[in-house]
């Protein structure tokens, strides 16, 4: 039998699997909303309404060095390479397309929390609807 089929031209094919079946209005609406979010998409600035969040270990370093002119036969000042456990900070960036929206560093020794997130996120937008303000209604 399945070498009769074969010569007939056919092919031997399992049935496509698809997670439901969609009704016509359902069809419909989808492509609504499709072209919505494609005229979105070429009418506004899209990745200007992107709002990101990251948390970044900073080195607290206060040393600085000092240029000195001295003579060719002298040899510079020696100081300490600074310890490589200095103190650390915890900065948490909130950034867009533009550049940084917002930061807060954490206070020494804390861990960012569902409470600290909290208030960190009700900051940033504060400080968002104030450039708001400050430059028109246009994205950030």
């Amino acid at each position: 039998m399945y070498h009769h089929l074969k010569r007939s031209g056919r092919r031997a094919v399992l049935q496509k699997w698809i997670p439901h079946a969609l009704i016509a209005a359902q069809k419909r609406q989808r492509v609504v909303i499709c072209q919505n979010h494609h005229n979105r998409f070429r009418a506004t600035s899209w990745l200007s309404l992107i709002l990101l969040e990251d948390e970044k270990w900073c080195t607290y370093n206060n040393t600085t060095q000092v240029i000195q002119w001295l003579p060719k036969h002298v040899k510079p000042e020696r100081i300490q390479k600074p310890a490589p456990h200095v103190k650390n900070i915890l900065l948490s960036f909130w950034f867009t397309s533009r550049g940084v929206a917002h930061y807060s560093p954490l206070p020494n020794g804390q861990a960012i929390t569902a409470g600290f997130f909290t208030e960190d996120v009700l900051e940033m937008k504060r400080e968002l609807l104030e450039k708001y303000r400050k430059f028109g209604t246009g994205c950030w």
